[in-house]
């Protein structure tokens, strides 16, 4: 992880410099099994370029038949000749990639002092989120929110067995978030699962679960009183279901996100 977070500086540092070409993701709705198809190119030039392609599906239907609601590959053309040189498991890569965009967050924008981390969601996203805040600030003690008690309780026991630290499974999930330094929000849901009312002054939230405009982690009021910071505005626009709705509300200005990059 701690590699994957430097990996994240230098590309956001690319994406600063203007290095970086990334055409705004394509999302394709499948709309008779409430899915998105979503294909994503890039270009970094400079000193180490790269070209390539990540296509991700979303299908929620598939957690009903215990099947993968998230799966992607990456196509990797050599930046030179447009070649392709690697197909490559794009759901892992994906996972940890988030981690580390929200340890590179979390290690800019929250307190040094951090030690309590909540997390809601108990799937390899969520997973990538603790390992990620972990390796940027002295997290002691981990809550998890999830409302399936037997996720929720292997989740916690695999975090407590693979980072050395205290973690505990909470039903009710909007309950642990006044007990938190940073909070990783990592579930698609539609419904808010964070009240900005429940969240104490100075926590440091990332929020990755969102990528539709229907989606949203977050309630109104808990943007409103934000300070928002995304990776890119062009794809929060888009894509970042609680701003595009506080915005529509009128009670969030796209002129006051800052991007990380800068």
């Amino acid at each position: 992880m701690p590699q994957a977070i430097e990996a994240m500086r230098a590309a956001f540092g690319a994406l600063g410099r203007g290095e970086v070409t990334m055409p705004q993701r394509l999302a394709t709705p499948i709309d008779e099994h409430d899915a998105t198809h979503l294909t994503m190119p890039c270009h970094v030039g400079g000193d180490d370029p790269f070209l390539c392609l990540k296509v991700v599906t979303f299908f929620p239907e598939n957690a009903k038949r215990g099947e993968p609601t998230v799966r992607a590959v990456i196509v990797v053309s050599d930046p030179a000749t447009g070649a392709p040189v690697a197909l490559m498991d794009g759901e892992h890569v994906t996972a940890v990639r988030t981690g580390a965009v929200s340890g590179l967050a979390t290690e800019y924008l929250s307190r040094k002092t951090s030690k309590t981390l909540g997390v809601f969601g108990t799937g390899e996203i969520a997973y990538w989120q603790v390992a990620a805040v972990c390796a940027v600030r002295p997290v002691q003690r981990v809550l998890v929110g999830a409302r399936d008690v037997e996720k929720g309780e292997r989740f916690c026991s695999r975090v407590s067995s693979d980072f050395g630290v205290e973690c505990t499974f909470e039903p009710s999930p909007r309950l642990i978030a006044p007990e938190c330094d940073v909070i990783c929000l990592a579930t698609t849901s539609r419904e808010p699962v964070l009240l900005g009312k429940d969240v104490m002054p100075w926590t440091h939230v990332n929020g990755v679960g969102s990528f539709r405009a229907d989606m949203h982690e977050t309630d109104l009021g808990f943007v409103e009183n934000a300070r928002v910071v995304v990776d890119l505005s062009s794809a929060a626009r888009v894509g970042a279901g609680e701003l595009i709705q506080a915005a529509g509300a009128g009670v969030f200005d796209w002129g006051g996100a800052i991007e990380l990059s800068q």
